[in-house]
Formats: structure tokens, sequence, C-alpha cells
């Protein structure tokens, strides 16, 4: 007994089952590193026969199982367990494996098998994977039949016997109607690939896929499957009657109850009438979609069907899509809907038309903003998708204005602006801040100086800071298309005010604007003669409001005063009088100046200013 179990301890195997049992999770991953070395000792039949039979049941934690699953452990096993013609060993391994629940385990095995399959030659083991592919793919879970799935497509496009191609195909295009949802999806998910094995994968197989998947009654299965169905309509778009088939499936998918997968079909709209908007299609074939006839019916209706077309009247797809979202900018109560309908016409309008297709579409964005002065006039932009449906209208006003004249929506324009300025967060605010100059160059400011006016009012006081520095920019931005002259008349004896403001912020925000203006003002004052009054005195107003702020109780105040001074030097130095006031003015504020910081920066100024000669 005593020698027998000292064999035992001495045989591989159970060493290995010993360090597989050990509490150390980096002993379990090195016992499996050395697993080609134990192979090596075991020989090719007891590595089948007794390692690999039981590899998987003596691994139970992932990490140490992701350690198995690499393919630098997988290549030395397939040298020894004798090469490819024993392959199966291991693909019984992979193929449990390949089944979890756990869905890095999954992925990993199956990475692991496509490794195999190329590694064994696919032409060589396609026997045994068309058997396992097909168990996988007829499996109980849905995680066995989204393997299958993978496998399968893996093959298709391999060097394997037409005969096996097929029998994978059925299999494939059979899962697209499975009764458990995430297999569909994982079909959906699978289309583009698929699409790609055309004409290995036959086009009939991936049409009726197309159809069967956009209509499923899964909402997941449905958006998940639309990107692969209009890939595919792109592959046959030369085929007018493939097209004509499932045209009517696509077009319903603008109607369907899930909201998403309107959302989703609007989004793609422009793609769509590309793709279909050439086609010869009757309304009798939108309302009796002929994808379900047989070949045999197809061939025998087809004198029928060409009839219809004379008798029928040939519909207008791009009208009929446009059309359809006009019924739901009426009917459509939820909110998504339309902001996707406004997204997807201003990206169209900004795009060259032929003028009858431009018009469909301006058509869509007058009834767009009807609905915008409809909310306003009831509820308001209280809800905050009203706002960014607002939002999304506003910003893509330049679009708007290449096709038609904005004016006429000018008072729904100029309400939205106030009410989102008022109703808004701040992330809302400073988005909206954002769009604010476009806005303004639209419309022009002498229509939209009092609201601007009344947004700046309230943006440069606004108590968080990002808002406060994106109106500044506005203003920035604003001035440079209208001039300073706009500025000086309507904004800057604006920026005077905060002077007063208990808040030091807020009293930060002037002195920011005013050192970011501080090119424009400086280039307008310098082509100005300095004996124009007028002007003289417009320079003098500025420059005491900045020494002012030099004598502010908050030092980081007094810092940016002194800074934005600095900028204007080339202003000061054209007028002997109002050097000398300001070089008076620091010289005050730095005999009483305690911080550091701001007598330094003070010393910096006063000593380019005195190097100027007026």
């Amino acid at each position: 007994m005593e020698g027998l179990n000292k064999k035992m301890e001495n045989n591989p195997i159970y060493i290995l089952i010993d360090e597989l049992k050990s509490s150390e999770i980096e002993r379990k991953k090195e016992s499996i590193r050395n697993i080609a070395t134990l192979a090596i000792v075991l020989g090719p039949d007891n590595t089948r026969n007794e390692l690999l039979s039981n590899i998987t049941e003596l691994i139970e934690e992932k990490e140490v199982l992701m350690e198995f699953l690499k393919k630098s452990i997988f290549k030395d096993l397939l040298h020894f367990i004798g090469g490819a013609k024993h392959v199966k060993c291991i693909f019984d391994i992979l193929q449990n494996l390949s089944t979890r629940e756990d869905e890095e385990t999954r992925a990993a095995a199956l990475e692991i098998f496509k490794f195999i399959i190329e590694e064994a030659k696919p032409k060589t083991v396609q026997d045994d994977i068309l058997e396992i592919s097909i168990d996988l793919l007829q499996g109980e879970w849905y995680t066995s039949k989204m393997s299958g799935l993978e496998i399968a497509l893996f093959m298709i496009g391999k060097d394997i016997r037409e005969n096996t191609k097929r029998k994978l195909i059925k299999q494939i295009v059979e899962t697209a109607t499975d009764i458990v949802y995430p297999v569909r999806k994982a079909v959906a998910v699978s289309l583009p690939k698929i699409i790609e094995l055309i004409p290995i994968f036959p086009q009939e197989s991936v049409k009726s896929m197309v159809k069967e998947l956009i209509t499923d009654v899964a909402e997941v299965v449905k958006t998940s499957s639309l990107e692969g169905a209009l890939l595919f309509i792109e592959k046959v778009r030369d085929d007018e009657d493939t097209l004509v088939s499932l045209f009517p499936y696509f077009l319903d998918g603008y109607t369907d109850s899930f909201f998403m997968v309107r959302k989703l079909f609007i989004e793609q709209t422009k793609r769509i009438i590309n793709l279909f908007g050439g086609i010869r299609i009757t309304r009798h074939q939108i309302e009796n979609p002929t994808y379900e006839q047989d070949n045999k019916a197809e061939n025998e209706g087809s004198k029928a069907i060409s009839q219809d077309v004379e008798s029928d009247s040939i519909v207008d797809v791009k009208k009929e899509i446009c059309d359809t979202l006009k019924g739901l900018l009426d009917n459509d109560l939820n909110k998504i809907t339309k902001k996707a309908i406004a997204g997807i016409i201003f990206e169209m309008c900004n795009e060259p038309h032929p003028k009858e297709e431009a018009e469909l579409y301006l058509d869509i964005a007058s009834k767009l903003f009807e609905i915008l002065k409809v909310t306003l006039e009831s509820d308001g932009l209280r809800n905050s998708e009203d706002r960014s449906f607002a939002m999304i209208l506003l910003s893509n006003l330049p679009n708007l204005s290449k096709i038609t004249e904005v004016m006429k929506f000018k008072k729904s324009i100029l309400d939205s602006c106030t009410e989102i300025l008022e109703i808004s967060d701040w992330r809302e605010k400073s988005r909206f801040l954002q769009e604010l100059p476009k806005i303004a160059e639209i419309i022009g400011m002498q229509e939209f100086t009092d609201v601007f006016l009344e947004i700046l009012k309230e943006s440069l006081s606004d108590r968080i800071y990002i808002v406060r520095q994106q109106a500044i920019a506005v203003v920035n931005r604003l001035t440079s298309t209208f001039g300073v002259e706009w500025f000086i008349k309507f904004v800057i004896f604006y920026l005077y005010a905060f002077k007063s403001d208990k808040n030091y912020l807020h009293r930060q925000t002037p002195l920011f604007c005013l050192k970011i203006m501080s090119h424009n003002l400086v280039q307008y004052y310098s082509s100005i003669l300095v004996d124009e009054k007028e002007r003289a005195k417009e320079i003098e107003a500025m420059i005491d409001f900045l020494c002012e702020n030099c004598q502010d109780k908050v030092a980081n105040i007094r810092y940016l005063a002194i800074e934005t001074l600095d900028k204007y030097q080339i202003v000061l130095n054209r007028d002997q009088a109002l050097n000398l006031k300001v070089i008076k003015q620091i010289r005050k504020v730095f005999k009483a100046e305690k911080d550091a910081e701001v007598k330094e920066r003070i010393k910096s100024l006063h000593k380019t200013l005195k190097t100027f000669k007026s």
C-alpha cells in the first residue's frame, strides 16, 4: 500500500491535482503555465485520456481558467496530443467552456476555438466543427446557440466543402427565428459579418433573415439588426425587386410600437432615403408586401405586378417617408421622437438637394417650429426634453437659413432664447451660450440686442463659473462680428455696474471680459485720433474703472485689474495725461498694497509705463 501511495504521489496528474487544490491562486496559475511540460512527461495518449479529459473540472477559479485559455498553451497542447487528427479532445473542452454563462469565459473559449481551427486547418476539422456547431446551435441554452452561431460564421468563409457550408447556413437562418430573443439578437448583431459573406451566404437567405429581424417582436432585436439590414440594402441596391419587397418593412419601423425603434429608424432616414429613394413602388405594394410570395408565385405574378404599376400610382418614396415623419410630429406623444426628427431633418437641410426634395425637408422644419411655438404658448420650456428640442432647432438655424428665410420664426427663436436661460441648469445654459453667436449672426443684432442684453445680464452674473466664462466668450465673438462700436454702445457700461456687486466673483467678470476683449479694444482705440473727445471719454472711463478695481478689498480682484491694465499700455502711452494719471494711481495702490504677488505685478506694470514716452 505504501508503495502504491508513493507511486501516486509521483504521478504528474496527481501532482497537478494537488497544485490546483492549493489555496494560492498564483501557484495554481503557475501549474497551468507548466501544463505543456506535464504533457511531454505524460505522452500523447495519457495527455488526451487522463489530463485533458478532466482538466476543466480541476479548475474552479475564473482567474486560473483564463490563464488556461491562452493561445500559447493550446498551441503546445495541439502538438503534444499527437497533432490535428486528435484535435477532438481539445474541441470537447472548448465546446463545454463555450456554453458557460460567464461572457468572458465564453469569449476566450471561442477565440481559442478559432485559433485551433486555423492551426489544424479548417478543411481537416470541418466534420468535427460541423457537428459541434449544429450541436451548439440546437442546444438548450442560449449561450450554447450564440457560441454555435459564432463558430458557424467563422467556418463559412473558410476553405471547406460546399455541402458543409450549406448545412451551417441552414442552421444560422433557422437561428434568426429562435424562440429565445438573446439568440435572435446575436444573429442581428452578426448581420454585418453575414453580409460580408455574400455570395457564399446566399442573398435570398440573408434577405429572409433581414425581414425576420427588423420585424421581430423584441425591441433589442430590431435595434440591433437595423445597421446590418442597411448594409444588406447597400450590398444589393441594384436589385430593385429586393428593395421593393423590403421597403414596406423599413417604412413600418418609423411607426413601431417601441419608441427606441422609431428613434433609430428616424436617425437613419438619410441612409434609408438614399438607398430606397429611387425605387418604383406602388401604394398596393407598400400596403401588401410581396416578400412572402415564393419564387414561383413571384414569377407568375410578375405580369400582374407590372399591370399594378401601370394602374396603381407610383409612390414617391422620399415624400412617403417625409409624410410619415410629419405624421409622427402630429401623433407621437414621445418627445424623444420629435427631437430625433429635428436632428435628422436639419442635417439634411444642410445638404444640397433638388428643389422639390428640399421643399419636403423645409416643410417638416416649418412644422417643427410650429410645434415649438405651441409649446412656448402653452407650458413653455419647463420640461428638459422641450428645452432640448428647442436647442436642436436653435443650433441648426445656420442649416435652415441656407434654404429659407428664418426671420419668419423670429418670435419663437427669441422667446426660446429667453426661456432656456431662465429655466435651464448650468450645463444647458453653457451649451446654449455656445450657440448664441450663431443665432445672433443669423437674426442680426438690430433684432437681437434687447434679448441678448437680457441674456448677458443673467449669464455674466450666474453662480456657475463656466457659464460666466462662456458668456464672456460670447461677448468677445459678437464684438468681432458686429464691431467694437456695438460693444461700446450696448455692453461696456453694463459691465461697469458690476463694480458695486457684493460677490467678488461677479466683480471679476467685467475684468475678465475687458482682458479678453483687449485685442479688439486696443486695435479700435489705436486707430482713432487722440483728440476725438467722445472716444477719449470712453477710454478714460474704462481706465478709471480698471484703476478703481486696483483698490478692491480682494487681492484677486486687484491682481486681475493690474493685469488687465497691462493689456492696454499701448492705449495709455498714446495719451500722456492718461498715462501719468495711471502711474500716479498705481503708485498710490503700491504703497498701501500688502499682497506680495499684487505688488510684484504693480512693479512690472509701473516699469513698463515709465519706459514709454508720450
